[in-house]
């Protein structure tokens, strides 16, 4: 967890090897072009793909004080930092006698589900394994090992599986783990040929049982970080997923050099992040993970630059920075353990964190998908060419039709969502309305020759019931924005509503049925001609996967 007593290399040393690369780009050059000669490189040059799906931003992730949280902590910690986490750091220990299952219903009840619908949050699971590494080698626990794939197969959810963290403690294996004095905290460390093929074989084991669903994470500390120490302990990159690193800033608790001191962003982490990337022949082309980052609140022998403030600002800023543009997700320990790690440890910390992970390169799990109701949803036909009321209306067909028939009169669909189940205290920070094609009428697309979709919002229902009725035509909207004019893509329409329509998202049970509806039209109320023209859309009674979506994002 921690940096070692006098481990700390001099990190400008290594940054100044970098800086000297730039200044003399010619010699760069040149090294590189005979890297490339070689047939080796060209392999890796061919293999160098990330085996996950990651963002463009960074992940927000957080151990919130539980190895198995409930909704509720997971949900407490979303609204101590005003956002909605992409990932859910959690801890599960075994050993010889003790060989917990995989929680598969409290993971889902307490992270996948904490809002009350399927956020998509991962869970980032730390096996430690308090047996011999060469045990698990051997085979000897392979019953349990199997059971627990197999658990983690039928949950059938995406697990990052993050096994015997933090294993080189200074590569000296002292075999000494909870005596006095032991510099070893866990019992796997500073064993690489042991390690490497532990974790090798639980890869393979899983991989027999069926588990596809895991991506494998290996994750040492911020030191030691030099290259020849570190690849004894790599797996190889056929066998992780993700790449990883642990620090922490202590802080300066003596007053003496050495550790513990204060330690920013940098200091911590860029020589192990160069490790990685300067050596992708070794480690492979990984999106990496900060599995543990955390700060102490500053003591009386920092300067006064240094408080945790500064250091959350300082530690985000790099984070975006283009220096770490392979940091994909970032966990931070909130605990109150070692010292108070959390992030409200103090009023000025707390202000920090949500300043940082306010800003939109950071990313949170997914909005809430509200489907439009079959029954409430439907399409109305105007009752007269340019009459404006409605006529003939239909709830039960599986598509909506928006445009005109060949009299000229007009198509309008109505989508009714019951959003009542946003907290009270959400703020909506983005909506996105999905629509799926399923045909088009006419001799050109109507999206384009009807110029644009318009979308009425209304809070709670259009007509004087939830149901669909003539009336839905034209009753007043609490907002209208558009013309928007959305890209097909794979079939779906996706229209980003603007922050104006935020307001009249139901969030009320009581009012009007917990219902936000919304009304589909045209620019144009017709484009001039005698045949149909209309785009048809999969309405609320088509099958559950073609369903109109609104998905609501929001801070807690």
């Amino acid at each position: 967890m921690f940096l070692e007593k006098n481990k700390m290399k001099n990190i400008w040393e290594h940054r100044s090897w970098h800086i000297s690369m730039v200044r003399y780009p010619l010699i760069v050059l040149a090294i590189l072009c005979v890297l490339l000669a070689s047939t080796d490189a060209l392999a890796f040059a061919r293999a160098l793909q990330p085996a996950v799906t990651v963002s463009s931003g960074a992940e927000i992730g957080a151990f919130v004080g539980s190895s198995t949280p409930t909704a509720a902590q997971v949900k407490a910690f979303e609204h101590l930092e005003g956002r909605h986490i992409s990932s859910v750091q959690v801890y599960q220990a075994w050993d010889a006698t003790s060989q917990p299952s995989f929680p598969a219903s409290a993971f889902s009840s307490g992270v996948r589900y904490h809002d009350g619908y399927d956020t998509k949050t991962i869970v980032n699971l730390t096996s430690e394994p308090w047996v011999s590494l060469k045990k698990i080698a051997s085979g000897a626990y392979d019953s349990y090992l199997t059971r627990y794939a197999k658990q983690i197969k039928a949950w059938g959810q995406p697990v990052r599986f993050r096994f015997a963290h933090e294993m080189i403690q200074n590569n000296v294996y002292n075999n000494c783990q909870g005596k006095a004095n032991c510099p070893e905290w866990y019992p796997w460390q500073d064993q690489p040929a042991s390690y490497v093929a532990a974790f090798r074989h639980i890869h393979d084991v899983f991989r027999t049982a069926g588990a596809s669903n895991v991506q494998y994470v290996w994750c040492p500390n911020n030191t030691p970080y030099d290259l020849n120490v570190v690849q004894q302990y790599y797996p190889g990159p056929d066998y992780v997923d993700w790449l990883c690193v642990d620090g922490y800033n202590p802080t300066n608790k003596d007053g003496a050099p050495g550790y513990p001191d204060w330690y920013w962003f940098d200091d911590l982490f860029y020589p192990m992040y160069h490790t990685f990337t300067d050596h992708i022949d070794i480690f492979g082309d990984k999106p990496i993970m900060l599995g543990e980052l955390a700060s102490c609140e500053a003591g009386r022998h920092e300067t006064a630059d240094q408080t945790k403030a500064a250091w959350i600002t300082n530690t985000f800023e790099r984070l975006k920075s283009t220096d770490y543009s392979q940091i994909k997700a970032a966990y931070w320990f909130n605990i109150n353990k070692e010292c108070d790690w959390r992030v409200n440890s103090s009023a000025p910390s707390l202000k920090a964190y949500k300043t940082a992970i306010a800003d939109t390169y950071f990313t949170s799990h997914g909005g809430w998908p509200f489907t439009s109701a079959g029954g409430n949803d439907g399409w109305i036909l105007e009752s007269a060419a340019a009459g404006g009321t409605g006529g003939t209306i239909n709830s039960t067909a599986t598509t909506l039709m928006i445009g005109d028939n060949p009299s000229r009169k007009q198509y309008r669909a109505i989508l009714s969502f019951k959003t009542d189940g946003l907290p009270d205290s959400a703020v909506p920070t983005s909506a996105s309305l999905l629509l799926k094609q399923a045909s088009f009428s006419g001799n050109s697309d109507p999206m384009t020759s009807f110029q644009g979709l318009m979308v009425d919002i209304r809070k709670g229902f259009f007509g004087s019931a939830a149901s669909l009725q003539k009336a839905d035509f034209q009753s007043p909207a609490s907002k209208t924005t558009g013309p928007y004019l959305p890209t097909l893509s794979n079939g779906w329409y996706s229209i980003p509503l603007t922050n104006t329509n935020f307001a009249y998202i139901n969030k009320v049970l009581t009012y009007q049925s917990g219902l936000t509806q919304l009304r589909l039209t045209f620019t144009l109320h017709d484009n001039g001609d005698d045949i149909a023209d209309y785009l048809s859309l999969y309405s609320g009674n088509a099958g559950a996967a073609s369903r109109p979506q609104l998905i609501v994002e929001y801070r807690p």
